[in-house]
């Protein structure tokens, strides 16, 4: 016998309701190896309910922090990403200033113009580095992309034509993100409008 043993079964002695949390493999707890098997068992698994509810417990406090840390996240890649989108606005805005500011101190019709296409293409230059393109102009309505506002009628154009553009559709990658508003054509010949 150990002198941990030894220890163990001195304590024993003098604690008659003393259980130990755990018994080692072989280990009888007594000296005489009479224990039966559910003596045994019972031994061993005295501990084992608080030992699981803490570890539980332990758990369920892992999983909300960890919960609590992916929100956070989400939230600061959210802030980051319209930071990101927010700059290249004001620079537009700054431009923008500066064109109306330049507008109302000349009377040359041609520069203001010139302004206002150059604001539109870096409109456009933000937009396609974020991903985003216009839905063609023109071709035949497609209503997975386009939004028919008006049906004109038109014997000269066949059915179903995009004959304006009211306002530009857009789509991010392959996802639509804005249908294209559109006037299409009426062929009173054929009878078969679109819309």
């Amino acid at each position: 016998m150990t002198n941990k043993e030894k220890e163990i079964k001195t304590d024993t002695q003098n604690k008659s309701d003393y259980t130990p949390p755990f018994v080692m493999a072989g280990d009888t707890g007594s000296d005489n190896g009479e224990t039966s098997a559910q003596e045994k068992s019972e031994t061993v698994h005295a501990a084992a309910p608080s030992d699981y509810y803490e570890q539980m417990l332990r758990l369920r406090a892992e999983f909300d922090n960890y919960r609590k840390r992916v929100e956070r996240e989400k939230s600061a890649q959210r802030a980051w990403a319209k930071e990101e989108i927010l700059v290249k606005q004001i620079s537009l805005l700054d431009i923008m200033t500066q064109a109306l500011s330049a507008a109302k101190s000349t009377r040359n019709v041609e520069g203001v113009i010139v302004g206002l296409e150059m604001i539109i293409k870096e409109f456009e230059k933000m937009l396609s580095e974020e991903g985003v393109s216009a839905v063609a102009d023109g071709g035949v309505f497609d209503p997975t992309i386009h939004e028919a506002v008006e049906a004109v009628e038109d014997d000269s154009s066949p059915d179903g034509e995009i004959k304006e553009v009211v306002q530009k559709g857009y789509l991010m990658g392959e996802r639509l993100i804005r249908p294209a508003r559109v006037k299409i054509v009426k062929n009173m010949k054929t009878g078969n409008a679109i819309g």
